[in-house]
């Protein structure tokens, strides 16, 4: 599959980091994504850890239930970023943006 960047949002949801790490990947979008046009989240997870990360910042994606079709198969990905600022604890990071992106596999 492929990732190709859509669009960068900000966050409607005011959940912390700690609240996130505890509810499943369906509660987790419904909160996170609430306003936004998505399908039922069905998995979180950590992205490797390539690239430079900005301090007190924590990233993630929240992966939709693929749709299959007779041409291939298509899902959205959602990147979410938690930041808490210097001297607060890591459980109280907040959303700080979303962005999705669309995968695609072709059926060849």
């Amino acid at each position: 599959m492929s990732f190709v960047p859509a669009m960068l949002m900000a966050a409607a949801a005011p959940v912390s980091l700690a609240e996130f790490e505890q509810m499943t990947p369906e509660a987790a979008g419904d909160i996170i994504l609430a306003g936004h046009d998505h399908a039922s989240i069905v998995a979180i997870e950590r992205p490797s850890r390539g690239g430079l990360t900005p301090p007190n910042t924590f990233q993630f994606w929240l992966v939709e239930q693929p749709v299959v079709s007779d041409a291939g198969c298509t899902r959205k990905r959602w990147y979410v970023s938690f930041r808490h600022p210097p001297g607060t604890p890591r459980d109280d990071a907040h959303v700080t943006d979303t962005v999705s992106g669309m995968e695609i596999a072709l059926v060849i």
